[in-house]
């Protein structure tokens, strides 16, 4: 299962001290108590549109449903809610699920840490569910190819809100690039079915998977980072 978040910060932080907390305190407290096959923290360095009102589009893979509900509910979940406010407006984050798709180029077990470009789409009425799919993969493959070699890969994220909650998109578009200062990049062109909300350049953290308890608690392999779910 992999679910996201649109995380905010803390109004009297600087992006600096948010990106400090939340990588060199945060991320080791979920890798420790969550059981996370994966993890992976966006940060937002340079983002345009109108949902530009978050800092950092977080990733987030499990195989225990039923742990993640229950370290939620437990006192667990009280100090990671508490660890949350010391640099985040939790009020304002907005998780979500999301269905991954792996549209061009491969993944590189060694690079945990990469340049990104999201492109933060909603769907216009009218397209069926195959065709919103087809459309986003066409238009990530001719990215990647527009891209002269730049990008490694491209994934698509098809979102959707949890009960009672909303989210701004309904897709998302990530580019991961070769160089991890890379800042040119041209903007593919988006189907008819689809409206840009928000792009933006993105500074990509791992956590390393070994670190991860989801990947501890198995004999088994831990992730394919290449799935196509």
């Amino acid at each position: 299962m992999k679910s996201i978040g649109l995380l905010v910060s803390r109004a009297d932080l600087t992006p600096a001290a948010f990106r400090d907390y939340y990588e060199t305190r945060h991320a080791d407290l979920a890798a420790q108590y969550f059981p996370f096959t994966r993890y992976i923290r966006n940060h937002l360095l340079d983002a345009a549109g109108a949902g530009a009102d978050f800092h950092c589009y977080s990733e987030f893979w499990s195989d225990d449903v039923a742990a993640l509900i229950a370290i939620n509910q437990s006192p667990v979940g009280d100090l990671f809610r508490q660890d949350e406010a010391r640099f985040m407006e939790r009020t304002l984050n907005r998780p979500a699920m999301a269905t991954e798709h792996a549209v061009a180029g491969s993944d590189d077990p060694a690079t945990l840490c990469s340049r990104k470009r999201g492109l933060f789409l909603t769907r216009n009425s009218g397209t069926s569910d195959a065709e919103w799919l087809a459309a986003l993969r066409q238009c990530g493959t001719d990215w990647q190819h527009a891209s002269a070699g730049r990008i490694r890969r491209v994934v698509l994220d098809l979102v959707a809100p949890f009960p009672g909650r909303a989210c701004p998109f309904d897709a998302v578009l990530q580019a991961s690039f070769f160089k991890a200062d890379e800042t040119h990049d041209v903007t593919p062109r988006l189907p008819p079915a689809a409206v840009l909300q928000l792009h933006a350049w993105m500074d990509a953290m791992e956590s390393v998977p070994a670190s991860l308890l989801g990947n501890r608690r198995t004999d088994g392999p831990t992730h394919e980072r290449d799935s196509k779910p």
